[in-house]
């Protein structure tokens, strides 16, 4: 006869001194089933029958009919995602070259595209290396996140970004999360965020600036109130949603798409046409904040539309699509190398010259004159440099320091950038044929990345090439 005792499970969920193991940790991460743990646990020399299972943070802690408290580390289903910086890929195909005098588009496997620059946009990144769509558009690659209950969560709910590591939220078109919602974005009672009109006549308007009240900050109309609204439903089983940075927000634009949205639309349904806003205040006045346009793919703080006064724009109702995840930048970003004048970035794994063609480094500044290139020319000049390449626009967004500007960079790690702005390798795509020929661009007073449709405008430009 068999006297070993009988081995029960109870599987107790307790709440809400302490967070179920069958629900969240209180930290906004739904928790891995502990069944299996509680097995392995009522298995050892000292456990007899495991009477509760309670989850705190990442440990679990077993209490058995003996009285022994056993704490076991358990793992997140979905841990909080570390946003790791990467960037993502422009969205430009292999079809979005350039060869020398034409502005039409040609393949990038061409020879004629290959003489003129054998590193255009078109040519390298993660769409070149993975070319699959089973993931995302060309170099882009997403995936579900999964869902406690079994499955995963719709896209129109949620999405992780396996490039920056983000979850971002899904858009439906009724409800809380309606796609066509538009906000203000206050975000202070203390900064003069708010636009408000004085007077008014047939001829002229006098305005002013105040600061928001709490109310209309926490208001579901508010970006901050929507981010309240949207955690309140635990969406895809977190409370950590937030209104995400301008780069952020920016690593989603697909500028190699035409028609729009600039996105990859299979994954990111429900997207419009229009700005969507960033929590990235700008650096000129408490009423500007940063922008992404999902109608072309460019960032901006100032308004596009001249039917109102060019500042205030926090007051204007635009799209949102909330976030995820902590940053995991490095804690020196920046490493001075080659005598000072290149300089390695940790965050993206770049390798920058610090100043712009045509200027050099003396061991304190860049000097001398800037040297001006038209899209062709610039890409026939960066050829010519051996191991160097022009940027793509998220390459030199990357760099741009939104807290700053006049020029909208580092003036210790890049000295004496001219202020008329900065060239890509990125060429503009628009079903409009009118516009070919042209190439983005990165504004040196304010740091927007800008869509530039004449190829023949000149500005200096500063190479870049991969860490290795």
């Amino acid at each position: 006869m068999n006297n070993k005792p009988k081995l029960k499970f109870l599987f107790v969920c307790f709440m809400p001194l302490m967070i179920s193991a069958c629900g969240g940790d209180g930290a906004g991460n739904p928790v891995t089933k502990v069944s299996a743990d509680i097995a392995s646990n009522a298995s050892s020399a000292s456990t007899q029958t495991v009477v509760s299972a309670q989850v705190s943070g990442t440990q679990v802690t077993y209490s058995n009919s003996r009285g022994v408290a056993e704490p076991r580390t358990r793992t997140p289903l979905n841990p909080v995602p570390v946003y790791t910086g990467k960037l993502t890929d422009t969205g430009v195909s292999a079809a979005h070259c350039y060869g020398a005098g034409s502005n039409s588009f040609i393949s990038c496997g061409s020879p004629a595209a290959i003489a003129l620059n054998a590193s255009q946009d078109g040519m390298v990144g993660r769409d070149v290396s993975l070319p699959a769509y089973a993931d995302g558009v060309l170099g882009f690659s997403y995936s579900l996140v999964p869902n406690e209950a079994g499955g995963t969560y719709d896209k129109t709910e949620c999405v992780k970004d396996n490039v920056t590591g983000l979850t971002w939220e899904g858009k439906l078109e009724t409800g809380l999360r309606t796609n066509t919602n538009t906000y203000t974005n206050f975000d202070s009672t203390t900064k003069l965020q708010k636009y408000q009109i004085v007077s008014s006549n047939a001829s002229s308007t006098i305005y002013t600036y105040v600061a928001p009240t709490q109310a209309e900050i926490d208001a579901p109309t508010n970006a901050a109130g929507y981010k309240t609204a949207v955690n309140a439903t635990s969406l895809c089983g977190y409370t950590d949603w937030r209104l995400p940075t301008a780069d952020e927000l920016h690593s989603l634009v697909n500028v190699g798409v035409a028609p729009l949205p600039a996105i990859d639309n299979d994954w990111f349904p429900n997207t419009l046409k229009v700005e969507y806003w960033s929590s990235s205040a700008a650096s000129t006045q408490a009423s500007n904040a940063w922008k992404v346009t999902f109608w072309d793919g460019g960032v901006f703080y100032n308004k596009y539309n001249y039917d109102e006064p060019f500042y205030g724009d926090r007051h204007i109702r635009y799209p949102l699509r909330l976030v995820r995840g902590e940053s995991a930048a490095p804690v020196t970003r920046f490493t001075y190398i080659n005598s000072g004048t290149e300089v390695a970035d940790a965050q993206t794994n770049l390798i920058w010259r610090r100043c712009v063609e045509g200027m050099s480094w003396n061991g304190v500044t860049c000097t001398g004159a800037d040297s001006r290139f038209t899209r062709e020319e610039a890409l026939a000049q960066a050829q010519s440099q051996t191991g160097w390449r022009l940027p793509n626009i998220k390459e030199l967004t990357s760099i741009v320091d939104r807290s700053t500007s006049s020029p909208a960079f580092k003036a210790d790690v890049f000295p004496a950038t001219p202020l008329n702005g900065l060239r890509t390798s990125t060429p503009t795509v628009t079903a409009d044929v009118s516009f070919s020929g042209g190439a983005w661009y990165v504004d040196g007073v304010s740091g927007s990345s800008v869509g530039l449709f004449s190829p023949i405008f000149s500005f200096p430009i500063r190479l870049v090439k991969d860490a290795p």
